[in-house]
């Protein structure tokens, strides 16, 4: 069931970084927490949507040792928390502290270890051989990205729903976007409010009807 969902929860973050983050739901709601992310296959799934891992290689790594894919998952769920971290706290107080910050790094020279300059028609860039099926590469290339935001003049625009608490990526013009996704949290609260008001104003017509 949840190996489903992860097919079908919504890319709402508008970074690669921040999707990853957000395969988990409220999380501040203790009543309505879920982890989307709780086997190795969906990772390998989250993975293969995202277009990080080519199709060919989708099998191999379902074939590795269950201790390996083991290791994987939770070396995933703490690379997840780490870069949650470093963001949730920028967007609490305009800083990163230390502490989060030595987390991040330590995390990163995993992906710079295993990773090489390569050139194109298009240029310079970093990547992850295909020669490497291994099967941290996919969170790795999440920790590049994260990185990436981090130096980028976007960071500011890192924002968290005010509805169910992903983190997204800011694009609209005016910088003043509250919900991951308008047509989803958007609509909700928008909803909610309208049926307060709605409930207010009758409330307040019965007390002049009596």
């Amino acid at each position: 069931m949840t190996q489903n969902k992860i097919l079908e929860i919504a890319l709402s973050g508008g970074w690669l970084a921040l999707d990853f983050i957000n395969t988990v739901s409220d999380r501040k709601n203790a009543d309505n927490f879920r982890d989307y992310l709780d086997s190795y296959s969906s990772l390998v799934l989250w993975s293969k949507r995202l277009g990080l891992i080519p199709e060919e290689d989708e099998q191999l790594l379902y074939k590795i040792p269950g201790d390996k894919a083991d290791h994987s998952l939770q070396y995933a769920l703490k690379v997840r928390e780490a870069v949650y971290r470093v963001f949730n706290n920028w967007i609490e107080s305009r800083t990163i502290s230390q502490e989060n910050l030595n987390l991040f790094n330590g995390l990163l020279l995993d992906a710079y270890t295993y990773s090489e300059i390569g050139w194109d028609d298009k240029g310079v860039f970093r990547h992850f051989p295909r020669r490497d099926t291994h099967p941290d590469r996919t969170v790795w290339e999440v920790l590049l990205s994260a990185e990436s935001l981090l130096l980028s003049d976007k960071l500011h625009r890192v924002k968290s729903c005010d509805a169910c608490g992903w983190l997204f990526l800011d694009g609209s013009k005016n910088g003043t976007r509250r919900w991951c996704d308008m047509q989803v949290c958007g609509s909700q609260v928008k909803a909610r409010k309208y049926y307060y008001r709605k409930k207010a104003g009758e409330g307040s017509e019965e007390k002049v009807r009596k």
